[in-house]
């Protein structure tokens, strides 16, 4: 059995092979999935998810001092916040 694929030059084209090679492109190109070229979201972009929230606050001038002389700043009020909490409020 025939089918008719397509026309060249205004001529029928009834070969078995060009038939067979038609679906194998157009199957193919229906498996494809299409890239876009720009944007949206990609796999391991952007930052990575933390555990940890952002707080601020406005320190009095004495805080602010202390705060100012210690060398790590959230590690020193991390301990401090956590010895208050275990001694309790």
């Amino acid at each position: 059995m025939r089918k008719e694929c397509g026309k060249m030059n205004g001529r029928k084209i009834l070969t078995r092979q060009f038939w067979l090679i038609c679906c194998k492109i157009k199957i193919k190109m229906e498996n494809q999935v299409e890239k876009k070229k720009r944007g949206g979201r990609r796999e391991g972009a952007g930052r990575k998810k933390t555990t940890c929230k952002t707080y601020g606050f406005n320190a009095p001038e004495e805080v602010s001092k202390i705060l100012e002389s210690t060398p790590n700043k959230t590690d020193f009020i991390i301990q401090a916040i956590l010895e208050k909490h275990q001694r309790g409020l």
